[in-house]
């Protein structure tokens, strides 16, 4: 072709060469006078795919990563829901978790430490509410005492404290009205009892025939 007259090239398979391209390419005979248009091509349109595999390779591990950390999260906040007193020990485990689910070859170096700790940051906050919150719906002294800790309260702002405390609050005065409730109807159950026994030992002392009163046998006993 008159736009590509240098000389021709002998054809040599490429290792990274689409498979489809290299067929393309070994189409042609090593002479033929169309190689330098179909080296320039072919090396074009795989240029193009391998940057495209590589995406959707980095784009795969991206997923990949954001599915492990979201997994890694649930586990830690529903084991501090389950039982609130294993906090501190699932804050101990996220940083070198979180370092080890890194995909540090798609981050710049520079932003590695800060990637890390936002990450680990956002995680443990996660963590101490869902800690704070199912020891709330325990026990409100034990909750204050968890939401009060040192290394809690650093992990969450001002209104988040606010928030949580109000929370506490909250399943107290549910639990007063309920122990409330409970009473009154214990009451009021010992009351029906009560009212039962009477009636059964006043109907005693009713004659069924005559409707008057009899005393029977041993009753002043």
């Amino acid at each position: 072709m008159a736009d590509y007259d240098e000389e021709p090239q002998d054809q040599q398979p490429e290792s990274n060469m689409h498979p489809a391209l290299q067929a393309f390419k070994d189409a042609f005979p090593p002479d033929a006078q169309e190689q330098p248009w179909v080296q320039d091509v072919t090396t074009r349109l795989n240029d193009w795919v391998q940057r495209r595999d590589m995406a959707d390779a980095n784009t795969a591990a991206s997923n990949q990563y954001v599915s492990d950390i979201g997994n890694f999260k649930s586990g830690l906040v529903d084991m501090v829901t389950a039982d609130p007193t294993a906090t501190h020990a699932a804050l101990d485990v996220v940083p070198p978790t979180v370092h080890g689910l890194l995909p540090y070859d798609f981050i710049h170096p520079d932003k590695h430490e800060e990637t890390h700790s936002a990450l680990t940051g956002d995680i443990q906050n996660q963590i101490v509410h869902a800690a704070v919150a199912s020891m709330a719906r325990r026990d409100g002294g034990a909750a204050r005492s968890l939401l009060g800790d040192d290394r809690v309260s650093a992990l969450l702002s001002d209104d988040e404290k606010t928030g949580l405390s109000g929370y506490i609050q909250a399943h107290e005065i549910a639990r007063g009205a309920d122990a409330n409730a409970a009473q009154r109807e214990g009451m009021a159950q010992q009351a029906r009892q009560q009212a039962a026994a009477m009636h059964g030992y006043a109907s005693a002392m009713v004659n069924a025939f005559t409707g008057g009163v009899d005393f029977p046998k041993g009753w002043g006993q």
